[in-house]
């Protein structure tokens, strides 16, 4: 797509849902960064999460947010998927290396903070992804699903605090992982099927937003 073809097809479906209902659509994309653009054309490609967070100013992030927000809204997207709230453990990931804010917790953190409030001034619903975290995972193809072993204690002290952040700053939706967490759930259930990890959102970080659920291959 272009954001001009875009832009024509959401306002073909937002008219078809209003012909059906008095609600209108979720429109949402994973969009925002060079390396989560969806456009072949007519987007601006803003530098990846590593490299902002590299500039030490959080600020950087909200106004890559809000910039690529604005982007977004002309096209019609009213939902980003975004920011990717993981703490990056493995630099060599292939998988998280470029998406996530680094590898610090509290930087994380402010830089999610920062990103959701650029995203919510360009009028978008943000969501904070993916929930526990993912960069620890071992494996990820369609024959096995992605497992991390990262420690509850570990967890705790690395995956949650971001999340923290981010819902105390008002983020509304929070994405589940496909990963599986056994030190979470005992199991091998990706994060997006367990009730202990909703149990985790809900109740030990009071989450009482909307949650969604990332695709389970």
């Amino acid at each position: 797509y272009s954001p001009d073809q875009l832009s024509q097809y959401s306002i073909s479906l937002q008219g078809c849902a209003q012909s059906a209902q008095s609600l209108p659509l979720f429109l949402a994309l994973d969009h925002g960064e060079e390396y989560f653009n969806r456009f072949y054309q007519g987007m601006t490609l803003f530098p990846a999460a590593i490299a902002q967070a590299a500039t030490g100013d959080p600020q950087y992030a909200y106004r890559v947010a809000r910039s690529a927000g604005n982007e977004l809204v002309y096209s019609g997207i009213n939902m980003v998927l975004a920011p990717v709230t993981d703490v990056l453990a493995r630099f060599n990931s292939k998988i998280s290396s470029l998406s996530t804010f680094g590898g610090d917790p509290k930087t994380v953190g402010e830089f999610v903070s920062m990103a959701a409030n650029g995203y919510r001034d360009a009028r978008l619903v943000t969501v904070m992804r993916d929930f526990p975290g993912g960069p620890g995972r071992e494996q990820s193809n369609r024959s096995n699903a992605p497992v991390d072993f990262t420690e509850r204690d570990s967890l705790n002290a690395i995956n949650l605090p971001p999340y923290r952040d981010g819902i105390a700053s008002g983020v509304p939706v929070v994405m589940l992982s496909k990963t599986a967490f056994p030190a979470l759930s005992g199991d091998t259930q990706p994060a997006n099927l367990s009730g202990d990890v909703i149990r985790l959102l809900r109740q030990d970080l009071q989450f009482d937003g909307i949650i969604l659920s990332d695709v389970t291959e």
